[in-house]
């Protein structure tokens, strides 16, 4: 990862909308936990919305960078959420319920805004690999999801991380309609 990639992670504008196409667990990881570890130190609300099989390593990294995890998710500064049950609370019958999916991030963004020292709204970073689990099944539903992500934006200024596996069986390159919603792509 380059030093532009990784100021990017470190000190993201509210409203960043970033992807980070990866190609190995670990790159993942590593821009995952410098996103996340950076917005902790600043005293930021940070969201994780991982897989089942990227929260351990992520949890576990994270651990390594100092943060302790028990104490900032007690005191709601850190939220780590299994993508593909969040998922399950917005996809009905295998479509998008736009509703519920405003609703159900705009209240976990909500939640991760208020802080318990002081009574003003945090920052909130958000990283989440939904649209990489969707992207397996429906590039149309990805891209919407994208879009719906760009309006939770605008309505909460929110630094948001979005991470897609590329290679093996899928593209190499992530099509433009996964590309444009972004503000940013790390490298």
């Amino acid at each position: 990862m380059n030093s532009n990639a990784i100021r990017t992670l470190t000190d993201p504008d509210a409203g960043s909308h970033m992807v980070c196409p990866y190609t190995t667990d670990a790159q993942l990881c590593a821009a995952a936990c410098i996103f996340a570890a950076a917005g902790l130190r600043k005293g930021e609300g940070v969201v994780l919305l991982m897989t089942s099989d990227h929260c351990g390593p992520i949890r576990q990294q994270l651990t390594t960078y100092g943060c302790n995890l028990p104490m900032l998710e007690a005191t709601g500064e850190l939220f780590c959420i299994d993508a593909e049950s969040l998922m399950s609370q917005f996809m009905l019958d295998g479509d998008i319920n736009e509703y519920r999916f405003l609703n159900i991030i705009g209240g976990i963004i909500e939640t991760a805004e208020q802080s318990s020292a002081a009574r003003t709204l945090r920052p909130v970073r958000v990283f989440g690999e939904m649209v990489n689990v969707l992207w397996g099944r429906s590039e149309q539903k990805t891209a919407r999801i994208e879009e719906l992500w760009n309006h939770i934006i605008a309505a909460h200024p929110v630094s948001l991380l979005c991470a897609y596996f590329v290679g093996g069986t899928r593209p190499a390159e992530l099509p433009d309609c996964l590309l444009s919603p972004h503000s940013h792509a790390i490298a």
